[in-house]
């Protein structure tokens, strides 16, 4: 007796696995892209877009940070760091694309060290522990980096200026400010390039003299600690 199916069951069983194999290949579609500053317990997660690229640091807090973008690897950097905030509208070399700076938790004076990742030409972004400084700043007019520190009664106040010499930071000068003694003794300090001696040295100055040292007064700190 003739079967009524053209196809054997042979080929009918090849054109359904093709067909449950072309299923699970097609492309799918990924999720929107979702900005997000996400904390628990111990996780901290940012999620931003630097420059139209995707970016992700999952902090591992007081541990480490994973960091990645995208079409590259993650990136595994060792530090005891608390991801407590962030700047992505900086251009710390003035190369036209944003860099991305993430702060610790201010210390008891309100400074901030922080995690610096700067853009390479092509927007993106790169680990640069030499850019750990203190409260780091770009000044647009000088096109200097400045960093400061600001800290208790007694402790040494610095304001420090770098200029950029190809990729590297190069210290141009610095200052630093301290009170000797509860009867008002001061002793201000400034160094230029790589010398650690200080080139001049005043003892019991005023205080309008430090804040015009190196630069004038002190920058703002900006930062987010959500997403805007």
């Amino acid at each position: 007796m003739k079967s009524n199916n053209p196809i054997p069951n042979s080929l009918q069983c090849m054109l359904l696995f093709w067909a449950v194999i072309s299923a699970c290949s097609q492309p799918r579609s990924k999720p929107p892209f979702i900005e997000e500053f996400i904390r628990t317990d111990s996780i901290v997660i940012l999620k931003k877009l630097v420059n139209n690229r995707q970016i992700e640091i999952v902090n591992i807090s007081d541990s480490l940070l994973l960091f990645s973008q995208e079409n590259t690897k993650t990136d595994t950097i060792l530090e005891y760091f608390y991801l407590y905030a962030f700047n992505d509208t900086m251009d710390l070399n003035a190369d036209s694309y944003k860099d991305l700076v993430i702060y610790n938790h201010p210390n008891m004076h309100g400074q901030c060290m922080p995690v610096v990742f700067l853009s390479n030409k092509g927007g993106k972004l790169c680990y640069r522990p030499d850019l750990s400084l203190m409260n780091i700043q770009y000044d647009t007019i000088s096109k200097h980096i400045l960093s400061f520190y600001v800290g208790g009664v007694y402790t040494r106040n610095t304001k420090d200026c770098y200029t950029w010499e190809g990729d590297s930071l190069r210290f141009h000068r610095g200052a630093s400010f301290e009170l000797l003694s509860p009867m008002g003794e001061t002793l201000m300090e400034f160094y230029e390039g790589n010398d650690t001696i200080p080139y001049k040295t005043l003892k019991n100055c005023c205080e309008e003299l430090w804040d015009t040292a190196v630069f004038k007064g002190l920058p703002d700190v900006s930062f987010y600690t959500e997403i805007q």
